[in-house]
């Protein structure tokens, strides 16, 4: 994770004022965990690790709405700490918003609250707090960012109630994954069949398709943005080896294929993909980004890479768990990564 670049959004309660007993105040707790994130930066960093925390909380408003801001934050964290001590009603949905995006969040409460958790966060891992001082914080915080974020195990704090229902994020149940889901069965199923699939039958039919004989998986590439898709098929249609709209048709198929191959891949710059532009996530965030005065944490390029982690995720789920296909058989990598491999 060198030279990593997180946003942190910590939400909670603001300017509700009074101590509960303890030292500091309520106003005082979204300040006291943003420095207390600072504290944990500077000691990764100071232990070798090369990361930054860009750290927004609503006090971080330049003016205008403040549900459009906030909501921004939350579309676009890497990962939230959620305040739920004082059972704000606002702080509640703004965590049911960050849970039906799946993203990563630390939630934090006191030890001893008298209000009990609702029962919809219940079975989350909760840091429990003396009192909201950064010194305590940061202690507290210290092994979910050192042992969790920094080391990309972040399954546990993306757990929620939303996630476990679905088993994804709702909003990749009805975007990515749904792409994803129709992607594998329409073409990707067909390549890698245990027996049935193109490949299979490629190295069976030496005779047919000598040719191409020699190809033994799918190459499904994976783009960091949707704009670079362009330019990582000519990297790969500059490849010696590159072959275009390889047809391929069986009786027993439910309809002919056209494919590209290089080297010993069936190579597919998986077009489903570009259909991101046209979600509704994608059109709400783009909106945002327009009509907003435009904070430096929010990117079109984080949806697009949180979309195509999600479409990856999904297929490699599907191919995993369909007894009629050889795993094995599907590659994903990046355009770079294949013309090293056949250069």
């Amino acid at each position: 994770m060198a030279g990593k670049t997180l946003s942190v959004v910590i939400i909670g309660p603001m300017g509700d004022g009074g101590f509960d007993g303890r030292s500091v105040r309520k106003e005082d707790h979204l300040p006291n965990l943003q420095a207390a994130v600072e504290a944990c930066q500077a000691r990764l960093n100071a232990e070798g690790a090369d990361i930054e925390f860009k750290i927004i909380t609503g006090y971080d408003n330049p003016g205008g709405d403040i549900t459009q801001f906030v909501f921004l934050a939350i579309d676009q964290a890497d990962i939230a700490i959620a305040d739920i001590s004082t059972r704000s009603p606002n702080v509640f949905y703004e965590l049911a918003f960050l849970h039906s995006l799946g993203r990563p969040t630390i939630l934090v409460d006191f030890k001893d609250n008298p209000i009990d958790i609702p029962h919809y966060v219940n079975g989350q891992r909760v840091l429990m707090m003396d009192d909201y001082t950064v010194e305590d914080l940061q202690r507290e915080l210290m092994p979910c960012f050192a042992d969790e974020v920094l080391e990309g195990r972040l399954g546990p704090l993306r757990f929620n109630a939303i996630t476990s229902l679905y088993d994804m994020p709702l909003v990749d149940a009805s975007a990515s994954n749904g792409i994803a889901t129709g992607y594998f069965f329409n073409f990707v199923r067909w390549m890698i069949g245990n027996e049935r699939g193109v490949i299979s039958r490629l190295s069976r039919d030496r005779r047919r398709l000598g040719r191409f004989s020699d190809v033994t998986a799918l190459a499904s590439i994976r783009p960091t943005s949707i704009g670079e898709m362009d330019t990582a098929r000519e990297k790969i249609e500059a490849l010696s080896s590159f072959k275009r709209d390889v047809k391929f048709k069986e009786n027993d198929f439910p309809r002919p294929f056209t494919f590209h191959v290089a080297g010993p891949y069936i190579v597919d710059f998986v077009t489903p993909l570009e259909s991101i532009r046209s979600t509704p996530s994608y059109k709400r965030l783009l909106r945002l980004v327009e009509g907003y005065p435009r904070p430096d944490f929010a990117t079109l390029e984080k949806l697009e890479e949180n979309f195509i982690n999600s479409f990856f995720d999904t297929l490699a789920q599907h191919a995993r768990s369909n007894e009629n296909c050889d795993v094995k058989k599907l590659k994903v990598m990046t355009a770079d990564e294949l013309v090293a491999e056949l250069s």
